[in-house]
């Protein structure tokens, strides 16, 4: 039964392709990630191509405003027909940060759609404050949902003290918390289509007659930028002095897709001017997955891997065992195939029948160069029926084996051995009982002949 548990646990969890882990098993050699945290993921496979310090903790300035629009999107039913009313206290309270703002004046209403544009491509710090005050009813407020929020998706190493970003000692997030972040963001409605805006025109309102279009801070996505990448597109950047430069991209080209986050890039160089290495670093890191990387058939679902042991059946003792699916890495192109290795677990040594075609008994790792590029499960490679009679006695040993069972057999065993030797003692006693009475009765009889013979000689 554990054995047949554990295969339906298998089963559960299996997934209908090969599941690639999140490992970093390569390095750039052609340049320097500055970054101070990075990480780039295939989007298409989740595999970590690279890491920096992806648990160190950072501050994420605006990449903050990441998690106010998941918190908003998730709080707003109607986009267009949501109004959001901008407060004095909204903008009070950045007086003197020298903070990104759209300009925004008290009273001013944009719509939530609108005001989340003015955020995330804007990074306007007194949207997110507006956004912050509708949804919840006050900044405080707001900043515990998002909270709640991270502890939901186990951001185990960001807490949040603003909706915007501006510095705080006790704002901080990692890139692996940033990950799961995006990762989720990025499935929600409107977000992604959003931080693809190059640029955006936000309409009239209550308080300015006139449009105004805003520009994505992402500087990969501005073909007259300098720094532009036609492969690049969204999702959010970020700078404070003590966060440095910080940017969250995507890229895609020729059915490859990467998601990019580098974190306290420098905000000058050893002579003293100011640089844009989170636009430079994040080009790269792309560059190099691009030019390096590319998908490839490890293993085929025709492949035998392993085997198990089949036990309670007639006609069969062992059983092959195929991947659930044909699996795919995403590796250097250059790689060697035939110096992959495999680490085979089984849900057990062997396994009872009855088996389908297809049950999940196991999985099987691939290592390339010591780095786990992917893990299939392992299916039965036919089906077995079981044996009622070998299943009776298989059940009859096992039960047998048991501790329990062994002590009541013991018990009973005992419990016999003493009614014997009570039944022995006792049919003894019977027995010496019987003879004393037959003595008796001999020691009478020969009483009365004595008798009878003294009468007799005196009779004469």
């Amino acid at each position: 039964m554990v054995k047949r548990l554990l295969a339906v646990i298998l089963m559960t969890i299996a997934v209908f392709c090969c599941t690639i882990p999140a490992a970093a098993a390569y390095e750039p050699t052609t340049f320097e990630v500055t970054a101070n945290a990075a990480m780039l993921v295939s989007l298409d496979t989740g595999e970590v191509l690279y890491s920096k310090n992806p648990d160190e903790r950072v501050y994420p300035a605006s990449l903050t405003k990441i998690m106010t629009a998941v918190v908003a999107i998730e709080n707003i039913d109607d986009f267009e027909n949501t109004i959001m009313t901008t407060s004095q206290h909204a903008i009070d309270v950045l007086y003197g940060t020298d903070s990104s703002v759209f300009g925004l004046k008290p009273g001013e209403q944009l719509s939530a759609r609108d005001m989340l544009y003015v955020m995330l491509i804007h990074s306007a710090n007194e949207s997110a404050n507006v956004i912050a005050e509708h949804i919840a009813g006050s900044i405080d407020a707001f900043v515990v949902l998002m909270n709640k929020k991270a502890e939901e998706l186990g951001m185990t190493n960001t807490n949040y003290v603003n909706p915007h970003g501006l510095h705080d000692e006790n704002h901080y997030t990692t890139a692996s918390d940033m990950y799961k972040l995006v990762s989720y963001a990025m499935e929600l409605p409107l977000f992604m289509e959003i931080c693809t805006c190059a640029s955006y025109t936000v309409p009239p309102t209550n308080m300015n007659s006139s449009s105004r279009t805003i520009a994505s801070t992402n500087l990969l996505m501005l073909p007259n930028s300098g720094y532009y990448y036609q492969y690049a597109s969204g999702i959010k950047t970020g700078y404070t002095d003590p966060a440095g430069r910080c940017l969250i991209s995507t890229a895609s080209k020729d059915g490859y897709s990467y998601l990019s986050i580098v974190m306290g890039c420098p905000v000058r160089d050893a002579s003293g001017q100011m640089i844009r290495d989170d636009m430079t670093v994040t080009a790269n890191l792309f560059k190099w997955a691009f030019d390096n990387f590319e998908y490839r058939r490890i293993i085929s679902t025709a492949d035998p891997i392993s085997g198990v042991t089949v036990d309670n059946a007639w006609d069969t003792d062992y059983m092959q065992l195929f991947p659930q699916q044909d699996c795919y890495a995403l590796i250097p192109s250059d790689a060697d195939i035939s110096t992959i290795t495999t680490k085979v677990s089984l849900i057990s040594d062997s396994v009872d029948a009855p088996i389908n075609q297809g049950d999940v008994l196991g999985s099987c790792e691939f290592y390339l160069a010591e780095e786990k590029i992917a893990e299939v499960p392992l299916v039965a490679g036919g089906s077995v029926e079981r044996s009622t009679v070998l299943y009776i006695l298989s059940g009859i040993r096992d039960i047998s084996a048991l501790t329990w069972f062994r002590a009541i057999v013991i018990i009973i065993l005992v419990l016999i051995l003493i009614i014997i030797t009570l039944r022995t003692v006792q049919k003894s006693r019977q027995r010496q009982a019987q003879r004393l009475a037959r003595q008796r009765e001999r020691q009478k009889e020969e009483q009365r002949r004595r008798q009878q013979e003294i009468s007799r000689r005196r009779r004469y």
